[in-house]
């Protein structure tokens, strides 16, 4: 399915450009969002790096999901990979990230801090207190590969990272959940491996909309 996907995307894409040249403003109004999960291995497109960097002025925007970066450096190259992070205006980490080099870079794009120690010296003429300050990353590799389920660090620009806590649609207690049941109860569910699912009652697509996503 990768050829077919590429070619699709890269229609929409060639689509999107067409239409914001053509507007008044240069840019798509509502925006477009590539939101590509996967990426390198659905939808390896070779023009994915330059896309993330010149299209957010023509209101196409490109959320590039990535298992690591490794995936992206072998599609893309190492400058293209460069280029990925550093036209990329929001960087999320998910938990579960092993690699060693991968954590090293994080931890280089979450920043650094300066951290203040104090040592106290005692002589024959009295005590003194001396003050040092040291940059130290703000996460370290081993914080960043114990990021648990749901834990994700949020990185704006160049504002520190956030830590974030993920709600998923279908859990209790969330202010989703009362949507998914009320969408549940609209549309008919799978119940044996196999069996064909009927096709939801007409207008009923545009309720199903309202139902926010949810991240994995």
């Amino acid at each position: 399915m990768t050829g077919p996907l590429s070619a699709l995307v890269d229609a929409v894409v060639e689509e999107a450009k067409g239409r914001a040249r053509r507007s008044y403003a240069g840019r798509l109004d509502p925006a477009l969002l590539l939101a590509l999960d996967e990426l390198t291995n659905i939808c390896p497109l070779p023009q994915i790096p330059s896309l993330v960097s010149q299209s957010g002025g023509q209101g196409i925007f490109v959320a590039a999901i990535l298992q690591n970066f490794a995936q992206a450096e072998r599609r893309y190259g190492l400058v293209g990979l460069r280029m990925l992070l550093a036209a990329s205006t929001v960087r999320v980490l998910l938990g579960g990230g092993v690699d060693a080099e991968d954590m090293e870079r994080w931890g280089k794009l979450f920043g650094e801090y300066d951290q203040t120690t104090f040592s106290v010296q005692q002589s024959s003429s009295g005590m003194s207190m001396a003050g040092h300050i040291r940059r130290q990353p703000i996460y370290d590799s081993t914080q960043l590969r114990q990021l648990v389920e749901r834990q994700a660090l949020v990185s704006y620009r160049s504002l520190a990272p956030v830590m974030l806590h993920q709600d998923r649609t279908f859990d209790r207690g969330t202010r989703f959940c009362g949507q998914r049941k009320e969408s549940m109860a609209r549309f008919p569910t799978m119940t044996e491996a196999g069996q064909a699912v009927s096709a939801p009652a007409p207008g009923a697509w545009g309720a199903s909309i309202e139902a926010p996503g949810y991240w994995r």
